[in-house]
């Protein structure tokens, strides 16, 4: 799906279909700008955010394989706990 919306995104040129002439620096930063305000925004918001280590990730990701491996009540346990 996203590398769809990528492919589409890339073949999309309504952004300079008014353009007449050729492309110099300023224009293209002028007619490009908005796409790279995005990613501004998420380095600055990230900036702030505290850094991630993966001791937390690896405890996650044990938990999970012991959660995964804790045995669950049948329907017929569930009713006599009812």
């Amino acid at each position: 799906m996203y590398k769809e919306l990528l492919v589409k995104a890339r073949m999309d040129h309504a952004k300079f279909k008014d353009m007449v002439k050729g492309l110099t620096g300023e224009v293209l930063v002028n007619k490009l700008k908005d796409d790279f305000v995005l990613p501004i925004h998420f380095r600055a918001v990230k900036s702030n955010l505290p850094l991630i280590t993966h001791d937390p990730l690896i405890e996650l990701d044990v938990l999970q394989e012991e959660m995964m491996d804790v045995e669950l009540p049948n329907d017929t346990a569930w009713k006599e706990i009812q």
